[in-house]
């Protein structure tokens, strides 16, 4: 088992549409990539891109609303 570690990139973007004051729905697109160099495998690149879909629920006091 070969066992190294690297520094890499993390960037990502997350959105919600809310359906109402306190329901919605979510989107989320990262990136994590590294390379690493394995003794039996040289520039390895590791991580990839990751999406995540979901619905959201906003705890806590309502919105302020402006009039």
């Amino acid at each position: 088992e070969d066992k190294e570690s690297a520094a890499g990139i993390n960037i990502g973007v997350d959105a919600t549409y809310l359906i109402t004051p306190r329901i919605g729905a979510g989107v989320m697109l990262r990136y994590a990539g590294a390379s690493v160099d394995l003794p039996r495998v040289e520039s390895l690149g590791v991580g990839g891109f990751q999406l995540g879909v979901g619905v959201r629920y906003r705890f806590g006091p309502g919105p302020a609303i402006i009039k």
